[in-house]
């Protein structure tokens, strides 16, 4: 019952209300004859029908934009002593606005400052080795391939023979596997430093007072008690967190847990962490010979790419000296060349995986963007 009614709300709201009117005056002679369990599905959607028709512009609440802020606070989120601050609610005190050098209420409002966090990177860099792994093997060298010891392990894949795997069982470290758990792209959590929450908020409000200033064309000594008010709230508050929050600045994240990063640099001695086709937050773990010796047959197979003897200097040297032909100078930048990597699709049986190559700073970079613009261009022309 529930899925008619949601159906045919969604129907109805798209219809003009002169055929709903419509079908409302051919659906009441139809009811009379249905039995009662097709009788009550006609009635909610005469009931629906109704209920649209009542509908005026009149009683459609009228939906106001939000008054954008002239203003932006950026501030580096070092740690949960930032959020504990609560520098929005700082921002909005009376006493606080105030101390803005302007006499219109509504133009101290629209100054008041929105709050933008820059966060630290997430815990992908520190266990995902799947980018150092390729560049500390040579793969030219077939005979160096690590050696594994998959056949003796509990989490070997029947088809490949080798450790392919998403369960995060294999991993020994209770703390380590909890992380992981959460996916490469968590952000753990620092621990609380009040003095670098203090040191970072006040770097915050100097940058804050010079944007100001340069913005409204005004002397920074006009923002002067903005600033120092809003630092004498943010004191006050974190005296008062101190306390109640000081068992939290006791805590030791887990990457720095020396116990889980002796794990940890076991397991990349071993395997190959990478992230998941279709699931590309989870971490699968793969062998390491079994990985680079996979991505060694793909190299060489010849379907796609070609053995070269120069080096990675002279091929970058090519391409630069190539693009600058079309008038590209900022190249300093782009100076390597893509690297390959895999990434196993556990939604196949058997497992097979995706070649993937990053190419974030690769030299031939510029000359690839401005051909996919062009392009871009010919098929709006083409539309």
């Amino acid at each position: 019952m529930h899925y008619v009614y949601k159906k045919a709300h969604h129907t109805l709201l798209t219809l003009p209300k002169s055929l709903i009117k419509s079908l409302l005056n051919n659906f009441k002679p139809i009811i009379a004859n249905l039995n009662q369990s097709l009788q009550q599905k006609y009635m909610i959607i005469m009931d629906l029908m109704n209920c649209r028709l009542s509908q005026s512009k009149e009683n459609v609440p009228i939906k106001r934009k939000k008054q954008m802020r002239e203003n932006l606070m950026k501030i580096k989120f070092v740690n949960k002593g930032i959020e504990m601050v609560n520098l929005s609610r700082i921002l909005n005190l009376r006493d606080v606005i105030n101390t803005l050098p302007f006499s219109s209420v509504n133009k101290k409002k629209r100054a008041i400052p929105s709050i933008c966090y820059l966060y630290n990177p997430p815990i992908r860099s520190k266990v995902l080795n799947y980018s150092k792994v390729l560049k500390e093997f040579k793969l030219d060298d077939e005979e160096s391939f690590p050696s594994c010891e998959c056949d003796s392990s509990e989490f070997k894949d029947p088809y490949h023979n080798h450790v392919i795997t998403g369960n995060l069982n294999l991993i020994k470290n209770d703390r380590l596997r909890n992380l992981l758990s959460k996916g490469w792209g968590y952000r753990e959590d620092p621990v609380i430093r009040w003095k670098t929450v203090k040191k970072e908020i006040h770097h915050s409000v100097i940058q804050l007072v010079h944007n100001m200033s340069k913005k409204y064309n005004m002397s920074q000594a006009h923002f002067y008690n903005f600033g120092w008010k809003i630092m004498e709230h943010v004191e006050y508050q974190i005296r008062n967190c101190k306390d109640r929050y000081e068992y939290k600045t006791k805590f030791v994240p887990v990457l720095k847990d020396q116990s889980v990063l002796k794990e940890l640099s076991s397991l990349h001695q071993h395997y190959v962490l990478t992230p998941v086709d279709k699931a590309s937050k989870n971490i699968a773990i793969t062998c390491k010979a079994f990985y680079l010796k996979t991505i060694f047959n793909e190299l060489q197979s010849g379907e796609v790419y070609q053995s070269t003897g120069l080096s990675e200097e002279e091929i970058v040297k090519m391409h630069h000296d190539f693009t600058k032909h079309f008038s590209f100078n900022q190249l300093s930048e782009f100076n390597t060349i893509p690297s390959i990597y895999m990434i196993p699709k556990f939604h196949k049986n058997p497992i097979k995986f995706r070649y993937i190559v990053a190419s974030k700073s690769c030299s031939s970079k510029p000359i690839s963007n401005a051909i996919c613009k062009g392009l871009a261009k010919v098929r709006e022309q083409r539309k």
